[in-house]
């Protein structure tokens, strides 16, 4: 039984840790598009709308992806 408690905790340690990592990725990307919009729409040859996807794309996840924990109650 202790061996099952040491796994589900490092299991724990892991999932937090790679949810964090996307997290601070994703928040990154949200917040430096506007900096990387002309060299994308240069790189691609992509018009201003078809660039303004990706950002909106990336907006939406980050809006849908947040935690809201502080609504539930604990027991």
């Amino acid at each position: 039984m202790d061996n099952q408690k040491r796994k589900d905790g490092c299991h724990k340690w892991l999932v937090f840790g790679a949810t964090y990592i996307l997290a601070v990725i994703n928040i990154g990307m949200f917040y430096s598009f506007a900096a990387l919009f002309v060299p994308i729409m240069n790189r691609f040859g992509a018009s201003r709308a078809e660039t303004a996807i990706v950002q909106s794309t990336c907006g939406g996840v980050l809006l849908c992806s947040v935690n809201n924990t502080a609504f539930r109650e604990f027991s």
